[in-house]
């Protein structure tokens, strides 16, 4: 288990960097036809990446915990 943590932790770290690369280029780019398709496509992207970041951190420690029993 200890494993993917670290892999779910490596994927997160990846998308906002990834994020961020996209939205530099689509900020210094500066000619593009639809710019505010650009934008509107990398705010998906930003929501995707915070969507996916907090559901594998919340599956993953739901998974750590141990069950309550009676």
């Amino acid at each position: 288990m200890r494993i993917e943590g670290s892999f779910w932790r490596a994927i997160a770290v990846y998308r906002v960097a990834s994020l961020g690369y996209a939205a530099l280029l689509l900020a210094s780019a500066g000619g593009y036809r639809h710019p505010v398709a650009g934008w509107s496509v990398t705010g998906l992207m930003a929501a995707w990446t915070a969507v996916t970041t907090v559901a594998y951190s919340t599956a993953r420690k739901s998974r750590t915990q141990a069950p309550t029993g009676r």
